[in-house]
């Protein structure tokens, strides 16, 4: 809120655990004089570690048209910033109690605001280090996060997840999968193959004259189903 203060590490947690678009502009002013310095701050930096399909033009990642990146860059940017031990201790912790000074003074009014990290991984997935949630209606679900085990350290980045529950499942089978190459994780479970159905019904009158064999469907009932080979047959008889 306006006239609000609050200490650096603190924002940084309201930013990395709550993703509070006005924490990620007060400290872009801090750090670049403005939102537009900040981001060409990122740019540069995105610029030096690899990061070459990646465009900044705000600090919380809002939807801008000159805004983007790509699954492969959060990947990389990630795992440089992972390095440093403070967002390593933020992104790794569960929650916290922010401090907001609401008035001037040693002595000053003050509120709490309690933050919650949403990375699902953190309390299911064994070696978790710490992960980057983010939400918008463009971007649908995201997720980066980095994850060791017996010195193996793994990042998995996701974009444009459709739910929730889809986006850590993702997550937890592309983990798997990494992990399962060093032996240190059982491969994901392979999708089952369609079961045939055969559907059969009568010739309409106008039909009873020729018969054919219609080509096959493939439906799926549901993201979550199984998917079911649809074949369907006409009756030789009229």
């Amino acid at each position: 809120r306006a006239g609000e203060a609050a200490l650096t590490q603190d924002l940084l947690y309201g930013l990395l655990l709550k993703s509070g678009n006005d924490a990620a502009e007060t400290l872009a002013e801090a750090a670049g004089g403005s939102v537009a310095g900040f981001a060409r701050l990122m740019n540069a930096r995105a610029m030096q570690i690899g990061a070459h399909d990646s465009y900044f033009a705000n600090p919380h990642g809002l939807p801008d048209e000159n805004h983007y990146s790509t699954a492969y860059d959060l990947a990389l940017i990630f795992s440089h910033a992972i390095k440093n031990p403070r967002f390593a201790d933020i992104v790794g912790t569960r929650n916290a109690a922010l401090r907001i000074e609401t008035g001037d003074g040693m002595y000053s009014d003050w509120r709490t605001v309690s933050v919650v990290n949403h990375n699902r991984l953190l309390t299911s997935y064994q070696g978790t280090i710490g992960g980057k949630t983010g939400y918008t209606t463009k971007a649908r679900r995201c997720f980066v996060g980095e994850v060791e085990r017996n010195g193996v350290r793994l990042v998995v980045a996701i974009l444009n997840s459709p739910s929730s529950g889809t986006l850590w499942r993702d997550a937890r089978t592309l983990l798997d999968y990494g992990f399962a190459r060093y032996g240190l994780a059982s491969p994901p479970a392979l999708q089952p193959e369609p079961w045939p159905i055969l559907v059969q019904r009568d010739l309409d009158e106008d039909e009873s004259d020729f018969t054919f064999d219609a080509p096959p469907v493939v439906a799926r009932a549901s993201a979550s189903a199984a998917p079911v080979r649809v074949a369907e047959t006409r009756s030789l008889e009229p």
